[in-house]
């Protein structure tokens, strides 16, 4: 039985990794990747498929890093060595349907949902107020939402 759990985990070290550069990678050309960010910030994400739950990737602060660029946003890790356990996920702002304000629960951490659905992608950055990165994501004209939802597992798709 073990064995086949020890299996398991690897399997899905390995799909995880595979089916999120997939569909990370594709989004922004090289010249606009090396640009300089307008803005970091260091906590934790998570994020999910809308509709393949579990194909998925979490990384506690301070993992990841919410970068914010003139062609969108950028969920990665915060230093290479940290690429092993944290995934990269761009968006660009024509991508991004919404951006709320999510609280935890039972932690009651805030967060900044981003829902990405012709990407399938739900994200959540974990760190710091999200005063700051939703006044540089409103000025970028993203759809800004201010009012706080409580999130908890179900909240993944929620409208």
């Amino acid at each position: 039985m073990a064995i086949v759990a020890g299996l398991a985990i690897v399997a899905a070290l390995v799909a995880v990794p595979t089916v999120t550069r997939r569909s990370s990678r594709r989004v922004i050309d090289r010249a606009a990747r090396s640009a300089a960010p307008e803005f970091s910030v260091v906590g934790g994400m998570s994020f999910t498929r809308a509709q393949g739950g579990g194909r998925g990737s979490s990384s506690p602060a301070p993992f990841a890093m919410l970068s914010i660029f003139d062609w969108g946003v950028r969920l990665g890790p915060r230093a290479r060595p940290f690429g092993a356990v944290t995934r990269t996920v761009e968006l660009r702002y024509e991508e991004i349907r919404s951006v709320d304000v999510v609280r935890s629960y039972p932690m009651r951490d805030y967060g900044v949902r981003f829902r990405a659905p012709a990407l399938d992608m739900v994200a959540v950055f974990w760190g710091g107020g999200p005063g700051p990165v939703l006044d540089r994501l409103s000025a970028h004209g993203a759809p800004v939402t201010r009012t706080e939802t409580q999130f908890g597992f179900v909240h993944w798709i929620g409208e």
